[in-house]
């Protein structure tokens, strides 16, 4: 039995030809064509509410963000935006090196505390690339019960996603590794680990953070620093892998 592929104007330009009742199916092959994969993050300022300072933490906030959007603009499809008081919100063009400035964000907000939620799935309106609002689909759904999975269950970090419940299901499980471990890393520890990985020598944080050398090795050769900086680099990647399902259009 031979099987015929036939390439996709083909299919179209013969569903045409059978007549208007195939209208429909052409509608949804194009939309299922034209759907694109996206990454949406969600930024929460933990216990807000609780901040005696609103005024200066609401200044803090906003600095924080306009020097994200700046510094990393190039790994954004719509810059970080602030949204309401204690939030804003991002669509991400590449997300190599997103705990990285997650956890930037997270050290130049110190000593307040911040919770992220991730959203895989698509945006079904015109992008807007000047602003992250405006803007409608799965993934800012996605986003927004991952930042409420988080504030309900007291993490740092939570996913929620439209792709495979399996492949869905280890990669939150894994971000629920790092979230855990993570949790109550002092602000000291969390800037050891972020400017190990930018490729910073011992000395060099040593004098950054002013303490002592011996100091940072004491946490930078745990065996935990290494395994969380290959943890978020594997979910970084498959993250990546779900918005290349853009280029195979």
């Amino acid at each position: 039995m031979q099987i015929f592929i036939y390439p996709l104007t083909t299919l179209l330009f013969f569903l045409y030809l059978t007549g208007n009742k195939c209208n429909a199916y052409i509608n949804i092959i194009i939309k299922e064509k034209l759907m694109k994969n996206h990454f949406v993050f969600i930024g929460d300022i933990i216990q807000s509410r609780r901040i005696t300072d609103r005024a200066q933490v609401q200044r803090k906030f906003s600095q924080a963000i306009e020097k994200l959007a700046k510094s990393h603009g190039h790994l954004f499809l719509s810059p970080p935006t602030l949204t309401i008081g204690d939030e804003f919100q991002a669509v991400v063009k590449s997300t190599a090196n997103l705990f990285l400035i997650l956890h930037q964000f997270e050290v130049e907000m110190h000593p307040v505390h911040m919770r992220f939620g991730f959203g895989l799935g698509s945006i079904d309106t015109p992008l807007n690339t000047r602003a992250a609002i405006g803007m409608d689909g799965s993934a800012f759904h996605n986003a927004r019960t991952a930042i409420e999975e988080a504030r309900q269950l007291g993490k740092k970090y939570a996913l929620v996603s439209s792709i495979n419940k399996d492949q869905s299901a280890a990669l939150k499980l894994l971000l629920s590794w790092i979230d855990l471990n993570l949790q109550n890393w002092s602000n000291e520890k969390l800037q050891i680990f972020v400017w190990n990985r930018q490729g910073k020598r011992q000395r060099e944080i040593a004098d950054i953070l002013n303490i002592s050398q011996p100091a940072v090795s004491q946490h930078i050769n745990k065996p935990i620093f290494a395994l969380l900086l290959e943890s978020e680099q594997y979910l970084e990647k498959q993250f990546n892998i779900f918005l290349q399902g853009n280029k195979n259009d």
